[in-house]
This record gives C-alpha cells, structure tokens and sequence, in this order.
C-alpha cells in the first residue's frame, strides 16, 4: 500500500509541476485579478503566479465548478466562469 501511496504522490507532484498547470494556475490568477506583485508573509515582494494560486486552490475551484453543474445543470456557474475549455481538460486529468 505504501508503493501505492508513493507512486500517487509522484504522480500528482509531477501534475503540479508540469508546463500546463503553471499556464492554467497564471490564466486563472489574471480571470481573478491577481495582477502585479503582493507582499509575501516574511515581507518579501511575490511576483504573480508565485504563490498568488497554488494547485490545490485551483483543484478546489474545479471541483466547486462540476458539483455546481451536476447539482444545477441548467444554471451558470461562478466556479466555472475562472476556467477556459483548455483549462478545465488540463484540471480534469489530476
């Protein structure tokens, strides 16, 4: 179980730290707002996309986004509007 365990974290670090997250995590921190620079907890100044979103606020957001579809269908939802189709493929094979 421990190989199993292990492998599904290789996986999933491999996941966040690929070329497409990092587009998708940039693409949804600009749908946000989150422009320019912020200043991080130890007073040091981010850049955008370094920290603004990490991956697992963005995987919350996608699943906020297809459990508001499946509940309402027939409705817009607010989660899905910070996604394109390419980013919405991109989250949806975590």
């Amino acid at each position: 179980m421990e190989e199993a365990d292990s492998t599904f974290e290789e996986q999933r670090l491999f996941w966040e730290e690929s070329e497409e997250v990092a587009e998708v995590l940039e693409k949804v921190a600009r749908r946000l707002g989150f422009n320019g620079s912020e200043e991080g907890d130890n007073g040091t100044t981010k850049e955008r996309g370094e920290g603004f979103l990490r991956p697992e606020k963005v995987d919350v957001m996608y699943d906020l986004c297809r459990y508001w579809r499946a509940f309402s269908p027939d409705k817009p939802s607010p989660w899905c509007a910070v996604f394109d189709k390419e980013d919405l493929k991109v989250t949806s094979v975590r």
